[in-house]
């Protein structure tokens, strides 16, 4: 999870990165509240988090989708 957060503060050229950002801290947190908004923050972390090792996050997106699973030791197939 740290390494994710990692990923998403270097690259904070969008605004769904800060959100994502807030919600993976939150996450960090034991015990905190984590709502609706916190989950959509998420974004696309959950497709990397989700994924296994032997599979593959298949997505369009890979520019923001890439990043977040290689930090994980995943990989991404575009369409």
């Amino acid at each position: 999870m740290t390494v994710l957060l990692e990923v998403v503060r270097g690259a904070k050229t969008k605004p769904e990165n800060a959100r994502r950002e807030k919600a993976l801290v939150q996450l960090l947190v034991p015990g905190a509240p984590f709502g609706d908004q916190h989950c959509r923050g998420l974004g696309d972390a959950v497709f990397a988090l989700m994924a296994t090792k032997s599979g593959a996050v298949l997505t369009t997106n890979g520019g923001d989708h890439g990043p977040l699973t290689a930090a994980l030791g995943k990989r991404v197939e575009k369409l």
